[in-house]
C-alpha cells in the first residue's frame, strides 16, 4: 500500500474516531486547536480531520503534477503531519479521560500503552523530518559524498519503519485492551 493510501486511511480512521468522540460527549469550551495548525476553529473535533482530510487531498493533487514544487510538497507534508499528531492526542486524550476502566491497573496499563503511544508519534514525527532532511541532502550531494548520504537516508528510514511497527503494536495492545 503507498504511503498516500496509508495516510488516508488512517485519517478515515481518525474521523470514525472524531465523529463518535463528538457524539458521544458534544461540543468542548473553547476550540480545540490554535488557528496557526487548523484554518478552522470549531470547538467539536470532526471539522479538524476533514481539514486534514481536505490538505491530503490538496497533497495528492500536488503530487500528480508534472512540475509541482518540492518545497510546496514538503510544507504540506509537514503541515499535514502536525494536524494528524495533534489530532491523534486530542483522541488520545479523549479516550483517557473519558474510557470505562474495570481496575485501577487496567487504567494504568491503558494509561501507559497511551503514553508510549504518543512518544511513538513524535518519534515518528522527528523520524519524518530527517527522512525528508536526509533525501535532500542526498539529492543535492555531490558524488563523493552521494553513498554516503544514501546510506544515512537508508539508516534513517529504517529506523521509520522500526518506529512505525512498534506504534502499530501499541494500537493493537490499547484496541485489546479495550
Amino acid at each position: 500500500m503507498s504511503h498516500l493510501k496509508q495516510i488516508k486511511s488512517h485519517l478515515q480512521q481518525l474521523l470514525l474516531q472524531a465523529e463518535q468522540i463528538d457524539s458521544q460527549q458534544g461540543r468542548a469550551d473553547n476550540a480545540l486547536f490554535d488557528r496557526t495548525l487548523f484554518k478552522c476553529s470549531s470547538t467539536l473535533l470532526t471539522p479538524y480531520v476533514k481539514e486534514a482530510l481536505l490538505l491530503y487531498k490538496e497533497l495528492k493533487t500536488l503530487q500528480s503534477r508534472q512540475n509541482s514544487s518540492q518545497a510546496q510538497a514538503e510544507y504540506l507534508s509537514e503541515r499535514l503531519i502536525n494536524q494528524v499528531t495533534a489530532v491523534q492526542r486530542e483522541l488520545a486524550t479523549h479516550k483517557l479521560q473519558f474510557s470505562d476502566f474495570s481496575t485501577p491497573q487496567d487504567q494504568t496499563e491503558l494509561s501507559e500503552l497511551y503514553r508510549e503511544l504518543m512518544q511513538h508519534n513524535e518519534w515518528e514525527r522527528r523520524l519524518i523530518e530527517m527522512v525528508t532532511t536526509k533525501q535532500q541532502l542526498w539529492q543535492s550531494a555531490s558524488k563523493s559524498t552521494k553513498n554516503q548520504a544514501k546510506k544515512a537516508l537508508v539508516l534513517t528510514e529504517q529506523r521509520l519503519a522500526r518506529c512505525q511497527k512498534s506504534k502499530l503494536a501499541i494500537e493493537k495492545l490499547i484496541e485489546s485492551n479495550k
